[in-house]
């Protein structure tokens, strides 16, 4: 007998904005579809009615789905099929039905013509929370047979909730599920229920339900963790098509409008720091593994010899954690002798990076990523516990500079006790480093964190599982107020996009520094995803008019005027934070009336 298991890749918007994309789709303006022009006008963006998520939900890879594929495959190479309702993938047709939880069916319908045995659903982020809930009634009515499980990072610290919430789901696995998984499977298969550790469900009708410990969760047990990564086989494949993913990561493109193909896997698992408002932890208890370089590379020897795969990125939690393994990595890529290989990683720790890394980094990379955190000391040492040397930091961004590379660094506020005062510090530090781009963020209390048992402990947080902040954590939105420390919610959300269009935009460092011909590129890079950003457009007008480039100097103020006029975003944009255009030739301009504007660009 063949069984078959049915993964559920869960999409980066919110089941609201997904809903929100459908009910406006004859009137947004929110960006380019796959295939349009690259700097198209404002009218002509507005005129086609832009599909919001065809570019703003992130191209995601199912990492952690692809390689418990492959454990699955592996383990049981003749009787299981395997299939994938890749709701990533399908993003781009959301605004084509009536509503999300049509679309949910649809997707599943495509994906499957019979009913699975198991329906296996990664639920990594909160914020797809509010869609697995609506997921899981559609699939229990559709294939009313089948078992529902659940797995992820979100699912590992709220499986009770779930498990006493949503009467669909049937198990939860928390941590790392390859073992527990294949346990699962064989258990099916078999027919003999037994315990598995870290898999939970619930009594039903007085019975204990199969696979579960007797009664309702302890929650206190994890999966059993693989200890040798080695002896997991590399991404299953033929689960998906990788082709669709390979430009996956915004923070990775090449700043030379190029599409680069860019495959992400895993080098390691596990971190030993305590930041605090990190859950990666709760997967795996700290447990650090890695697995060896000769199985790295052979994973990504296979991906360019298929695929032509030549820019890596590490989704590892930590890849700079051991220097010396570091450096056989570096020599390990040029030994592979593939042409114009790069790699990236998710950010470099200052702690456990030097100059002599950079200077390797710099042979292999176009740019790099600093996880800073804050600019703030004190919230570096006594908050966040992740204890970064600013100076340092400062010295290492110089440093990465020098060496030609773009420099991105993560900034994030509001943490417990950051006044204002204290923002402002963090912010005059960040304008103090040589940064190419600033990732700003507001400090979201992801469940499974230290910071949201802080927030909990304080009164701040009124109960663990609150779904209606993680309907919104995943963009960086709160909703509660810092009491103590005087900041609101609205007062956070202003300041940090307010300092994200200064550093960013108005006085980018490049723009400071009479780099032009780099900012260019930049902005470039966000009119790409954002086309309409009034200040990505006033401040790549800066960037022309530095050049001397006349022709796309009126260009491209021709799109701010229209911009400006009839873009509602923007216009919200210039109502809020219009006094950061003070020392611009646009100020008085855009100041007016929205239709004086408008006359002026016709």
């Amino acid at each position: 007998m063949t069984y078959k298991i049915l993964f559920v890749h869960p999409p980066s918007p919110t089941y609201t904005q997904m809903a929100d994309e459908i009910a406006d789709r004859n009137h947004s303006s929110y960006g380019l579809a796959d295939g349009d022009e690259a700097s198209p006008t404002v009218s002509n963006t507005l005129q086609r009615g832009e599909r919001k998520y065809s570019v703003y939900g992130e191209m995601s890879l199912p990492l952690g789905i692809s390689y418990l594929s492959s454990f699955l495959k592996k383990n049981f190479p003749d009787n299981l099929e395997q299939y994938l309702a890749d709701y990533v993938d399908e993003q781009k047709s959301i605004p084509d039905y009536k509503s999300v939880d049509d679309w949910i069916l649809a997707v599943a319908k495509k994906t499957m013509t019979k009913e699975p045995d198991v329906i296996a659903i990664s639920l990594m982020f909160s914020t797809a929370y509010k869609f697995f809930k609506h997921l899981v009634v559609i699939y229990k009515k559709l294939w009313p047979n089948a078992k529902i499980i659940v797995g992820g990072i979100h699912a590992t610290n709220c499986s009770q909730y779930l498990i006493d919430t949503t009467p669909e789901v049937d198990y939860v696995f928390k941590g790392e599920g390859e073992l527990a998984l294949v346990k699962f499977v064989k258990n099916l298969m078999d027919n003999k229920p037994q315990v598995i550790q870290g898999v939970y469900g619930k009594k039903d009708k007085g019975n204990v339900s199969e696979f579960n410990h007797e009664g309702k969760a302890v929650n206190n047990k994890l999966c059993e963790i693989p200890e040798n990564l080695d002896e997991m086989p590399n991404h299953n494949y033929e689960l998906f098509s990788y082709e669709k993913y390979f430009q996956s990561s915004k923070l990775l493109r090449r700043y030379d409008d190029t599409d680069p193909k860019i495959f992400e896997i895993m080098g390691s698992r596990g971190c030993p720091f305590k930041c605090s408002f990190c859950s990666s932890h709760s997967s795996n208890d700290r447990n650090v593994r890695k697995r060896s370089i000769e199985h790295i590379m052979e994973e990504i020897t296979h991906m360019y010899k298929k695929h032509g795969i030549t820019k890596i990125l590490f989704n590892d939690d930590l890849f700079t954690m051991k220097k010396s393994r570091f450096f056989e990595m570096m020599k390990a890529f040029k030994k592979a002798n593939i042409p114009h290989l790069q790699f990236f990683t998710q950010g470099f720790h200052i702690n456990t990076t030097d100059e002599e890394m950079i200077d390797a980094v710099a042979g292999m990379t176009d740019a790099i990523l600093f996880a800073i955190d804050s600019g703030s000391q004190y919230i570096q040492d006594k908050i966040i516990l992740k204890k970064n040397n600013l100076a340092r930091g400062k010295e290492l961004m110089a440093h990465a500079q020098k060496k030609g590379l773009i420099v991105r660094s993560n900034f994030i506020f509001g943490f417990p006790t950051e006044t204002k005062e204290i923002m402002d510090e963090s912010a005059n530090y960040m304008r103090s480093v040589e940064t190419d781009w600033f990732q700003i963020f507001t400090a979201i209390p992801f469940i499974g964190t230290h910071l949201h048992e802080q927030l909990l402990q304080r009164g701040v947080l009124k109960k663990r599982f609150d779904e209606r902040l993680w309907e919104r954590s995943r963009y960086g939105e709160r909703e509660f107020d810092m009491e103590a420390e005087k900041v609101t919610a609205e007062e956070l959300g202003n300041y940090t996009y307010s300092l994200n269009l200064e550093l960013n935009c108005i006085n980018n460092f490049n723009l400071r520094k009479g780099r032009y011909d780099r900012a260019v590129v930049l902005f470039n890079e966000l009119l790409r995803k954002y086309p309409t950003h009034i200040f990505g457009l006033i401040s790549l007008h800066k960037a022309y008019e530095g050049l001397n480039n006349k022709e796309q100097s009126k260009y491209v103020e021709k799109r701010i005027l229209e911009s400006a006029a009839v873009d509602n975003s923007s216009i919200k944009m210039l109502e809020k934070h219009g006094n950061l255009l003070k020392e611009t030739k646009f100020y008085d301009l855009l100041s007016r009336p929205s239709t004086q504007v408008q006359s002026k660009a016709i």
